[in-house]
């Protein structure tokens, strides 16, 4: 759905697609959603106060619920986001959008995309899902056309720039920041544990697997806790997993703003990663520079990042008993747990000395 909030004291905002429009003459980055993902988030060039955003308004479009929709929902939804769209489109010079995973394709990207280019508008496409391994699997060729219809696109890691040129598609890299006053770091020298994740709640972030290997832990420390962060489509199917095995100390806090995100993490001693398929999780990056030990598993751009035994502990996908074994080894090893809390932040100092204009962020 779509609406127009007030911002009090303030320009409307216009809530619509994770896209950003800028005023005629004006140039600006986006700011997709107001949402706390731990993560995605581009830094804005300018103020926003005086532009026109157009933002995504709900989150989750993803395969998990689109068989729900009735054809007569689609059609409906459909023709708002094109009327929106050619309402709106004209007043600016760029379109920015913003495509995280989760949103639809054919429903908001391709139409806007098409409007933009109608308009004459020139067109950035910012990448930014961790997904692009099985989106471009299942979309990439039908949506080549598009694509190139964008003036630029940009990616936030080599890998997921990899994933699109093997379609023959050109992308540039725009690395991910982290606000490093926000998440400043501290020296973490034992764990309870309190496991933090801060992922979208769909399929290929399987957090099914974190929780598998929370319940493996609990038989052994009844007191760990698991905070995840984050909604999504399989959120409910989740939360009856946790209440129907009965695992205890279990929290869903449903999205939060980025300084609540920033108090979680400082209130954990593990930040804990089970994606099947990732790219770069900007999430993980903001774990290593608050110091948290973190166990991820090893896909996408990670490795080149986190170091097995060093800066973290890497596992392979799908594999919760091992996940377990590394959470225990934590617990019962302050001097691993120390090591790893040191070493993530120099990790992630040297992963930003080699970007282009690396320093604090954005806020998201």
């Amino acid at each position: 759905m779509y609406k127009l909030v007030k911002k009090q004291g303030g320009a409307d905002d216009l809530i619509l697609l994770g896209a950003v429009m800028s005023l005629p003459q004006k140039e600006i980055t986006i700011n997709p959603a107001d949402l706390s993902l731990g993560g995605i988030l581009i830094e804005p060039e300018t103020a926003l106060a005086d532009k026109t955003i157009l933002r995504f308004s709900g989150y989750a479009e993803a395969a998990d619920t689109r068989a729900r929709k009735s054809f007569g929902q689609w059609f409906r939804q459909l023709t708002a986001t094109v009327r929106l769209l050619s309402q709106n489109v004209p007043a600016g010079q760029t379109v920015h959008i913003a495509y995280t995973s989760g949103m639809s394709f054919f429903n908001k990207l391709v139409p806007t995309i098409l409007i933009a280019r109608f308009f004459g508008k020139k067109l950035v496409l910012h990448f930014l899902s961790n997904k692009a391994e099985s989106e471009l699997e299942e979309y990439g060729r039908r949506l080549r056309p598009f694509f190139r219809l964008c003036h630029r696109i940009e990616v936030t890691c080599d890998y997921t720039a990899g994933v699109f040129r093997a379609y023959g598609i050109p992308v540039s890299v725009v690395p991910l920041r982290v606000d490093r006053e926000l998440f400043a770091p501290r020296l973490v020298k034992s764990v309870q544990p309190r496991i933090v994740i801060t992922r979208h709640h769909t399929r290929g972030n399987n957090l099914i697997g974190a929780i598998k290997a929370f319940a493996l832990v609990k038989q052994k420390y009844p007191r760990a806790e698991l905070i995840m962060i984050g909604d999504g489509p399989r959120r409910e199917w989740l939360e009856e997993v946790v209440r129907s095995e009965r695992i205890h100390g279990v929290t869903f806090t449903g999205y939060l703003s980025h300084d609540n995100v920033a108090k979680q993490f400082a209130q954990a001693d593990i930040y804990l990663n089970c994606a099947a398929i990732d790219g770069l999780p900007l999430s993980l990056l903001e774990a290593l520079s608050a110091g948290l030990p973190v166990i991820s598993t090893n896909v996408g751009d990670i490795p080149s990042v986190v170091e097995h035994g060093t800066s973290g502990l890497l596992v392979a996908v799908n594999d919760p008993p091992v996940i377990a074994d590394r959470i225990i080894e934590l617990v019962e090893n302050p001097a691993l747990v120390e090591k790893l809390s040191r070493k993530a932040v120099q990790a992630v100092s040297q992963y930003f000395k080699k970007q282009p204009g690396e320093t604090a962020s954005h806020n998201k």
